[in-house]
Formats: C-alpha cells, structure tokens, sequence
C-alpha cells in the first residue's frame, strides 16, 4: 500500500505546477495609464525601419518632423566632421525605431510638438558631441570648427580595443555567479568599452540593447564591435539610451517631454528639473558628484547651450550638475517596471522597483521571470 504521504507530496507538486502553469497564461496584471504609456514610449518598432529620404511624406509622424527641424543640410552643417558611418539616413532610421521619439509630450506642456522635438534633439546632441567629439582645439583644425560641432567624430572610445590592455569594463557586472551576468554574460576576450554615438559601456548596457534590437542578449555581448562597425547600432544605442528607463532613474525622454514629475524626494537629492538631471542618468557618479561642476558635465552644459542656440530654444535653467545625489528609491522615477519572484505567490511574479533581469518593456520576460523562479512545467 502506497503511504498517504507520498500521495500528499504529489498532490502538493501537482498543485504547484498547475499555480505556475495558471499564473503564466493569466499573464502580468493591469497596469496604470502611467506605466502603460512608460511602456509604449520605450518601446521601439520590430526590425529595422525604412526611410525615403526623397519623400518626406512617405515616412513616419516622427521622423517628416526631424527632417523638417534637421534638414540633411543641416545635419551636414551640425555635424562636418562626424564619422561616414553616421549617416543623415541611419539617424533617421534610429528615430524611426521609436515612434514617441518627437511625437509627444505630456499634458500642461505649452510648446507644441514641432519645440518639443526640437528640445529633444538639441539634448542628444549635446550628449552625443560630449561621447564622440574629437574635441580639438579649434584653431589647430582646417576650418577650425569650433568644439560643439565636432560630435559624431570617434566610433568607440579611444586607445581602446579587445587586444589591447585596460578598457575592461567588467567589474561587478562581470563578476561569475553575479545576478548581472548571469543576465547579461560576459563573454571571454570581449571588452565592452564605449561604442556607438552614446560611447554604450558594460555587459549591463549591451545586454539589454542586444535584447531591443535582436531579441536576445547575447548577440551583442559575444560581438559588441558590432555596435561601432555597424551604422545602424552605433546611431541607435543613442536613442534606445535616451529612451529607456531604468527605475529609479526616468528616462531622458520623460524628464525632457514632460512626464517625469518630479517630488521632495527627488528634490532632497538636490534633482531639479532641468538639462543637468539628464547628465545624472547618464554619468551621474562620475560627473555629478561634489561641490563644483566636473571638466565633462562642463563639456555637455557648453554644448547643450550652443545647440539650443542653433534651434533657437530655450535651454532652461538648472543645467549644471554639481552636488546632484543618486535618484532616490522614492523618487518620481522610481516606478515599478521590473519583474521579481512574487514570494507570497506560488508560480507568480510581481513588479518593483529596483533592477532585475526582467522588465515590462519585454513582452516575454514576465513568463520568462516565471519560468526562471519556478521552473518549465
């Protein structure tokens, strides 16, 4: 005769799988009109977008409304001393991928779309001068162009290479048995120093954006030199960059559209709105930290500033950094779009708001947080 207990501990087991199986058809559960519209803005076309540079009328709400802001000339003018890989058409194509990229703002904005697109680009610009420019000393140039026009100049950081020493950026994410690179695993003999027009660094970095562009981390991670050899990723980590939240920090899409509200908690971190908190999501530790304003955020202040006079926008105010803290856990940008195990559910996960391997932003990663808590059925 079979013991009851055997029979316990199977019924237990069946119980158990049947939650799991359940929990994952029932899928995430409602989302706030908030967090709904967070994810579709982060959220980036499938493939890669086609544009018709001769027929503006034949592309995207977003990207007839860039070509009417920055011309190709335009772009030519911006940017003359920029790499061959970053083409006027690659650019548009990168914004195409993101369809809330200039094509909306929240609600109470005054400035219309076409001010709102053009703050925008004037804030990526900024960025991506400071991360690619050759950054010369004008008078020793041919035609002396002065420093902020001189973006889009390096593919990858300098004097770095997968052969050479130094430029590592491993550390903790890196580290065997961490949950980041069990996440994003970094592969043996690659480095994953800056690349691309926002200089993308760490696993932590590649990974996910190897994930938006292919659907999986690796691809990137075992061949980052992708992210410089190709046009289309180099402009691209740019935008998915600018567009992508990482609780607790907004996305530099929200805090320069509008919707990033922020509150005392952010305020007591010393957090205004303003040109400097998106320097805080970029390089925050690095740039932001202490009394005075450091040598790089200087550089994308000056450049933010010239750009701005060249769209004829206002740059607004608290555009420097200095003595900015990390963005609290209870900050406006702290929102939970992270999966986790849901310890009090049996084959269930639940959202938070620090890190995780798992994010809204993929359709698939609730059922794949599930699966890795609690197993395949």
């Amino acid at each position: 005769m079979i013991d009851k207990t055997i029979f316990a501990v199977i019924g237990f087991l069946v119980w158990g799988m049947v939650a799991m199986i359940s929990n994952v058809l029932a899928g995430p559960p409602d989302l706030s009109p908030d967090i709904k519209r967070m994810v579709k803005s982060a959220t980036p076309l499938p493939g890669t977008p086609e544009v018709d540079i001769a027929m503006p009328l034949a592309n995207p709400e977003n990207v007839r409304r860039v070509m009417r802001i920055v011309p190709e000339s335009r772009w030519n003018e911006l940017f003359p001393l920029r790499n061959k890989g970053y083409t006027y058409e690659e650019f548009l194509k990168a914004v195409a991928k993101y369809p809330a990229l200039c094509n909306e703002k929240a609600p109470g904005v005054k400035e219309d779309l076409d001010q709102v697109c053009a703050m925008e680009l004037v804030t990526i610009f900024g960025h991506m001068t400071q991360e690619s420019s050759l950054n010369s000393t004008p008078q020793d140039l041919p035609n002396k162009e002065p420093n902020w026009k001189q973006g889009l100049y390096h593919l990858h950081e300098m004097n770095c290479s997968n052969e050479k020493p130094g430029c590592d950026y491993t550390g903790a994410g890196c580290a065997p048995g961490s949950w980041q690179n069990d996440a994003w695993p970094c592969v043996e003999g690659k480095k994953y120093f800056g690349r691309g027009a926002k200089q993308l660094t760490y696993n932590y970095n590649y990974g996910p954006f190897s994930k938006t562009m292919f659907g999986d981390v690796n691809v990137l991670l075992k061949d980052p030199d992708r992210v410089a050899n190709e046009p289309w990723l180099a402009i691209s980590s740019a935008m998915w960059f600018y567009m992508n939240p990482q609780s607790p920090k907004p996305s530099i899409h929200d805090i320069v559209v509008g919707f990033w509200k922020l509150n005392e908690h952010d305020l007591a971190a010393n957090i205004p709105l303003g040109f400097g908190a998106t320097i805080n999501v970029i390089n925050g530790c690095v740039e932001c930290r202490g009394e005075t304003e450091k040598p790089e955020a200087k550089n994308r202040m000056a450049y933010y500033v010239e750009f701005a006079k060249a769209f004829g926008v206002d740059p607004g105010d608290n555009i420097g950094c200095a003595g900015m803290k990390d963005f609290p856990a209870n900050g406006a940008g702290s929102v939970d779009i992270y999966w986790e195990r849901d310890w009090s559910n049996q084959g269930k996960c639940k959202l938070v708001g620090y890190q995780t391997s798992y994010t809204l932003l993929f359709e698939q990663d609730y059922e794949a947080c599930v699966i890795h808590h609690f197993g395949k059925e």
